[in-house]
């Protein structure tokens, strides 16, 4: 009896503490999940949404900062998720890392297209979405609101907003949960 009761414990303790892990959302057309992470971390699964110029692989992140929950990236060789915020690139510790499937469409001057994902929220509460944008010969990650007029990205310590970009959205082509270690969309 207190071997069962004990093993039962067991596992609720473990069912607790992996749910602190991983953040799951879902909405009627679109299940998406976040892998907690930190120092340059890159949980299995995840997946590639960018790329430096030299081809370095960036993945999508995102960090509590400054009240706010915002979207970024990151490769281990940051030590952090980088995200963009009063026109700095600024490096966040702890953060988490998009294990989701979609694909990303193109927009500009601020818009979000129908069927965007959700990535967190301003300082003010007003939803972010992850956008993506070529910078500086590479692919570039960052975030995207219709008051930004544009996808804000960083690149080498600020933050840049430019005009076109594309922006993730809910897709039913990709796996949500890839097999691989690393699932390129786009």
């Amino acid at each position: 009896m207190r071997k069962a009761i004990f093993v039962s414990l067991f596992i609720l303790a473990t069912i607790f503490l992996l749910s602190g892990m991983v953040s799951a959302q879902s909405s009627d057309s679109c299940p998406v999940q976040w892998v907690s992470d930190s120092y340059g971390g890159i949980p299995y699964g995840a997946v590639v949404c960018g790329n430096e110029a030299d081809g370095t692989p960036l993945y999508l992140a995102r960090a509590y900062y400054n009240g706010g929950l915002h979207p970024g990236k990151v490769r281990p060789e940051f030590g952090s998720a980088n995200i963009g915020y009063g026109d700095d690139e600024v490096k966040v510790n702890p953060y988490e890392v998009y294990c989701g499937g979609g694909t990303w469409v193109a927009a500009s001057g601020g818009a979000v297209p129908a069927g965007a994902v959700v990535c967190g929220y301003d300082t003010n509460g007003e939803p972010l979405y992850a956008a993506r944008a070529y910078y500086a010969g590479g692919l570039q990650i960052g975030k995207v609101r219709p008051e930004f007029g544009g996808a804000d990205i960083t690149y080498g310590g600020y933050e840049y907003t430019v005009n076109s970009y594309e922006v993730l959205c809910c897709a039913w082509d990709y796996p949500v949960y890839p097999s691989r270690r690393t699932l390129q969309i786009g």
